[in-house]
């Protein structure tokens, strides 16, 4: 099965600091991290937030 393309936009900050725009659900999700230096910051909040979305119908 195919995954479904979900169109998105994203304001980047550092050590965490992002703001994630999915107009399709009308939802914005905003993170607030203090990993400074932390290569793996960024790829857990990616998995935050596809388990969020994977909840949205």
């Amino acid at each position: 099965m195919a995954e479904k393309k979900i169109p998105w936009s994203v304001a980047l900050g550092n050590g965490g600091q992002l703001i994630f725009a999915f107009p399709s659900f009308d939802m914005v999700i905003v993170t607030t991290a203090g990993g400074y230096g932390d290569p793996t910051t960024i790829q857990r909040i990616l998995e935050t937030i596809e388990k969020i979305l994977t909840t949205v119908k």
